[in-house]
C-alpha cells in the first residue's frame, strides 16, 4: 500500500505547481512589464508551460517570441524544467487592478 502523501503528490504534481509559482514571480522580468499586464502563466504540465493572453494581438506577439521567452525563463531560473511555452487566448489573463476593458 502506498502512503497518501505519495498519491497526493502524484495527483497534483506538486513539484510543477511549486515551480509555476517561481515562474509567476519572474514573469514580468521575462516578458516585460507591458506584456505581463496582458498575459500570465496558467499551468505547467510535463514541462509544458501554458500562458493565457487577453487578446489575439498579444497571443500573436508572444507566440512569435516563443523561443526567446523560453531561453529567458531558463536563464532567469537557472533550470530547464520548462520544455516549451504555449500561448492561448482567454479571460483572466490580465494582471493588476482597474484594467480598462476597452484597451
Amino acid at each position: 500500500m502506498r502512503p497518501i502523501s505519495e498519491l497526493i503528490r502524484k495527483a497534483f504534481k506538486t513539484g510543477e505547481a511549486e515551480y509555476l509559482g517561481e515562474i509567476e514571480a519572474v514573469w514580468p522580468q521575462v516578458v516585460g512589464e507591458k506584456a505581463a499586464a496582458h498575459c500570465r502563466p496558467l499551468f505547467l504540465v510535463k514541462g509544458r508551460l501554458t500562458v493565457i493572453c487577453d487578446s489575439s494581438a498579444w497571443l500573436f506577439e508572444l507566440t512569435g517570441k516563443q523561443g526567446k521567452l523560453l531561453a529567458r525563463l531558463r536563464q532567469t531560473l537557472g533550470q530547464e524544467k520548462v520544455k516549451g511555452v504555449y500561448f492561448r487566448q482567454g479571460e483572466g489573463a490580465e494582471n493588476g487592478e482597474n484594467k480598462d476593458p476597452h484597451r
